[in-house]
């Protein structure tokens, strides 16, 4: 934290910053869907609504 003035170094570490959040952002969004993919077959088949699936059996 010496050096806050510098051009390319804070440009680099801008660069980085963003990188840093544009992979959190996609970890975070990646997530999302696999938990979206892992929800939306289980409500199609009825395993979250307990009345349809005591009705099937």
């Amino acid at each position: 934290m010496a050096s806050t003035h510098g051009g390319p170094s804070r440009r680099r570490s801008l660069r980085d910053f963003l990188t840093a959040i544009l992979i959190g952002f996609s970890e975070l969004f990646g997530d999302y869907l696999r938990r979206l993919k892992f929800c939306l077959p289980q409500a199609g088949t009825g395993t979250m609504n307990p009345p349809t699936s005591a009705s099937h059996s």
